[in-house]
């Protein structure tokens, strides 16, 4: 099969580390496999290639090329992409200006391939340009809209696992922050963010100041120094750390605050790390854990404080059985996907 990733919101994270695993996962199989990719000034071009085998077609927009139609121009001049998309069957998009891209690129060339997206965050008007719409979790069904007429198939998200990494990287980042075994930990990996709830999260810990333990915040974004600013003395702030999940090992409990999430590959990582979890009760974390012990209250700093205080007081607390996310495996979601790209009416 000849097939298509568009992965161009910029940057890398967790919809970018599972759009990286398909393509591979195709590449190594033998299916042909093209990845286009947007340069983001944080990341260097040669870090997010190491994402990728070498047998996978990589092109690039440039960083202010963030409107399809600025894409186009950048793609349309580039002969060797022309030629490799006449024999595209079908174009997978991740996130929705790539539907757009799609629809355009078909119109230009008069070409005839499937455009499937799969729904990292919400439901977008873009998505109506395609044949098919993949969301990650069971949940997100109810958001789409009943006029939608393209075919809808739940492929869940699942843990990208990274064998490079090592302990050398873990010792290197312990020195660097004074982490040490004196202390417990409690951990948040994510964008800092409002929609990531990172402040309802340090405004809780600074509540409780659980003697003996520090709270690890990995991560960087628009909140960054307003948190800094309402932060004790124990929160240590990392900064962006690429591919961080091997941090888990570090911390008891990991924390997942967020407002809002499709899916919660976060959580994911932190089962299988084996931290005891605490998570807000929003419906894609609900769907993974099927047990209400382990969530609080979304945006409820007292309850998150008092959940902490529970879990600080009883170290049996949190605990998830990793056979809960058996089935969130690659494996699974590339059998997913093959049913769904078949079934596109190829």
């Amino acid at each position: 099969m000849n097939i298509l990733h568009v992965i161009t919101h910029g940057g890398w994270a967790g919809s970018e580390s599972i759009a990286a695993s398909i393509a591979n996962e195709q590449a190594a199989r033998g299916d042909d496999v093209t990845v286009i990719l947007r340069r983001h000034s944080s990341f260097k071009d040669k870090d997010i290639l190491s994402r990728f085998l070498p047998s996978v077609n990589i092109f690039w927009v440039e960083q202010n090329e963030t409107h399809p139609d600025n894409q186009m121009k950048n793609l349309m001049r580039n002969m060797s992409f022309i030629r490799m998309v006449s024999d595209i069957e079908i174009f997978h998009v991740h996130l929705p200006y790539g539907c757009l891209l799609g629809k355009r690129i078909k119109e230009e060339l008069s070409l005839n391939f499937k455009i499937c997206v799969t729904m990292h965050v919400r439901f977008h008007p873009l998505y109506y340009f395609a044949d098919s719409l993949f969301t990650v979790a069971e949940w997100q069904n109810q958001e789409v809209p009943q006029d939608y007429i393209g075919q809808v198939y739940t492929i869940e998200n699942f843990i990208c696992n990274d064998d490079s990494l090592n302990e050398k990287e873990l010792a290197v980042i312990k020195k660097k922050f004074y982490i040490n075994n004196e202390n417990k930990y409690l951990i948040y990996i994510g964008r800092l963010d409002l929609v990531k709830g990172a402040d309802v999260l340090i405004r809780a810990f600074n509540k409780v100041n659980p003697v003996g333990y520090k709270l690890i915040v990995v991560g960087d974004g628009s909140e960054s120094a307003s948190l800094k600013k309402i932060a004790s003395a124990n929160v240590i702030f990392t900064g962006k750390i690429f591919n961080a999940s091997y941090l888990m090992t570090l911390a008891d409990i990991c924390i997942i605050p967020s407002r809002f999430e499709s899916f919660g590959l976060v959580l994911l990582e932190a089962i299988n790390a084996g931290c005891r979890i605490i998570a807000t009760d929003i419906p894609s974390f609900k769907e993974i854990l099927k047990d209400d012990d382990y969530l609080f209250c979304n945006e409820d700093v007292n309850d998150l404080a008092d959940k902490i205080t529970s879990y600080i007081s009883n170290p049996s607390l949190g605990l998830v059985d990793k056979s809960n996310i058996d089935k969130y495996s690659l494996t699974n979601a590339i059998s997913k996907l093959d049913n769904a790209y078949f079934s596109a009416d190829l």
